[in-house]
């Protein structure tokens, strides 16, 4: 009885993977989608469709806080603005995740154009907890922020925070 080695075990399930990979590249294996009328799957999740493999969801408008820009160049009439005073200077600043730039580098404030409604102003800074305020922005408004980022407990990585000197070098 001849005994297989774990390596020849090992190549043979690579070699199927690579067939498999390769067949599927070049379209030998195709998805095909089920037939008119057939009930769809659906998520739990407001009775959203489920997203089948091979099939791409229909695309969903992205919505920005940030107000557009009409034919003539000038922005919608439903902004407001946001003024963030941040302490200390030179934060990164985050409007519902999309980063939209830093504050100064010298204490001054940071005003921005948003598109009216409820946003998330997040305020990051290496070494500083990160800051959270929930703000509604009115139409023709403007909404102030001052934000006070805590220090985060020093040292951030200690190498070795209990070595002293206990031995003399003369």
């Amino acid at each position: 009885m001849k005994r297989h080695s774990i390596h020849s075990f090992i190549s043979w399930i690579i070699l199927a993977g690579l067939i498999i990979f390769f067949t599927s590249c070049c379209g030998c294996l195709e998805y095909s989608s089920p037939p008119e009328g057939a009930p769809q799957p659906t998520s739990t999740l407001r009775e959203m469709p489920a997203q089948t493999p091979g099939m791409t969801p229909a695309a969903t408008p992205q919505i920005s806080p940030f107000p557009s820009e009409t034919s003539t160049g000038t922005s919608t009439k439903s902004t407001g603005t946001l003024t963030i005073w941040s302490s200390p200077p030179a934060c990164s600043v985050y409007i519902d995740g999309a980063y939209i730039g830093d504050t100064p580098p010298v204490r001054e404030s940071f005003t921005k154009p948003i598109k009216s409604g409820p946003h998330t102003v997040k305020i990051t800074k290496i070494g500083y907890e990160d800051y959270l305020q929930n703000v509604y922005i009115s139409v023709g408004k403007s909404e102030i922020v001052t934000a006070d980022l805590l220090e985060k407990t020093f040292p951030y990585y200690t190498l070795n925070p209990t070595s002293t000197v206990t031995e003399s070098f003369s």
